[in-house]
């Protein structure tokens, strides 16, 4: 199993088995703990031990990922920085995973492109943009700017639409405003051309 996760590497001459420690392959798996660290209460990242699946070719990574059941959820009594914030919401949107949890309750969203729209609170965000967050496929964040509590994410969008269409790309300009550790306003700037009518 250590062979596999790229932790030791094994050398056979006859019957005698030389093993040699390979710590390199730890970076990944320390690297993602670090990142996890800050929104962890006294920096504790709490892992569950899961079921192992075998993986083809594991990484320490997918080995870690697939043998623990790394729970996030759990790490909130520290305040994040608005970056921390904005990563995780794009974190949680990939996987599909509580993005609204990080939606203030009185958030307020506005659509920059033409015709201008706004809607205010958490379930009106969520009930206007359903349309839109059940078509991505994936997303892709370019860039990050943070300025205090503001952020803006440049961001590229493959979406799906509902009618089975073609897949297409749309990149976004995403304005945020962050405060207690949730988005408090959200604008985006986008070019409509590629929706579908």
């Amino acid at each position: 199993m250590l062979e596999r996760a790229g932790l030791v590497r094994r050398e056979r001459a006859g019957r005698v088995s030389r093993c040699e420690l390979d710590a390199s392959a730890m970076r990944e798996a320390a690297e993602w703990i670090e990142y996890y660290r800050p929104f962890c209460p006294e920096g504790k990242v709490h892992i569950a031990i899961g079921e192992y699946r075998e993986v083809e070719r594991p990484t320490l990574l997918a080995f870690t990922s697939q043998f623990f059941d790394c729970s996030i959820a759990r790490c909130s009594a520290r305040s994040m920085s608005t970056r921390q914030t904005i990563e995780l919401y794009f974190d949680r949107l990939r996987a599909k995973a509580d993005w609204e949890g990080l939606l203030a309750d009185n958030v307020v969203f506005t659509s920059f492109t033409m015709p201008n729209r706004q809607v205010s609170g958490k379930d009106a965000f969520i009930r206007g943009t359903k349309g839109f967050y059940s078509m991505i496929r994936r997303v892709e964040v370019r860039q990050v700017i943070v300025d205090g509590s503001a952020a803006c994410a440049l961001t590229r969008y493959d979406l799906q639409p509902p009618n089975g269409g073609a897949v297409f790309q749309s990149d976004v300009a995403e304005v945020f405003s962050v405060s207690n550790d949730k988005i408090d306003s959200l604008g985006i700037y986008f070019d409509p051309t590629p929706f579908p009518k």
